[in-house]
């Protein structure tokens, strides 16, 4: 089995990127409750996430239908295509579990301001990768999403350096590698003794 990538660029990304692609064929990097379970420890590890101690097969899917509305936005935006109006309601559905109210609290002799969350553990978790994918496609950090441009890559990324052209290194040495090998088999002339 196949971990799912981090590129750590956000977290709404990573989770967009659950969804990617093994020598061109398409690999769901979210197959189980278990893989999830790992996915968000590698999370919680690389980004900082809280941790969700146990999923379900409902966590389960609400974690891929809004990767699923994740990815259809992304796509619309880097590429042009598509409706979203569904999937950009899907966010906002899942953004909306974590409303956070204020309190005033009491602490000694002073008054703080504390701003709690109603929503908990799986709910809260989702709300927290929506919130952030409303603040990527929501802000003009969206001009920096780009889909990797390397053949049979479906990874998105965010293009936080005028020189970065690919999600990953693999990527870039994938792409510099295949044109060495056309290069090479290009120059080869026939009946030259060079074999291929």
């Amino acid at each position: 089995m196949h971990e799912a990538p981090i590129i750590g660029d956000t977290p709404a990304l990573d989770l967009a990127n659950t969804h990617f692609a093994i020598r061109g064929n398409p690999v769901e990097g979210l197959p189980n409750e278990e893989a999830l379970e790992r996915w968000l420890a590698s999370m919680h590890t690389s980004q900082g996430l809280p941790v969700v101690s146990a999923v379900d097969s409902v966590g389960l899917a609400s974690f891929i239908e809004l990767r699923d509305a994740i990815r259809m936005v992304a796509q619309a935006l880097t590429v042009g295509d598509g409706e979203i109006r569904d999937a950009v309601d899907r966010i906002n559905d899942f953004a909306r579990a974590n409303r956070t109210n204020p309190r005033l609290v009491i602490e000694h002799t002073d008054l703080i301001a504390r701003y709690e969350s109603d929503a908990t553990g799986m709910r809260r978790l989702l709300a927290e990768f929506a919130g952030d994918a409303i603040d990527l496609f929501g802000t003009e950090r969206k001009k920096l999403l780009r889909s990797c441009p390397a053949p049979d890559c479906p990874l998105f990324f965010i293009k936080d350096h005028s020189r970065r052209k690919w999600c990953r290194p693999s990527c870039a040495n994938r792409v510099r590698a295949a044109r060495a090998y056309r290069k090479q088999r290009s120059t080869a002339a026939p009946g030259s003794g060079v074999s291929i």
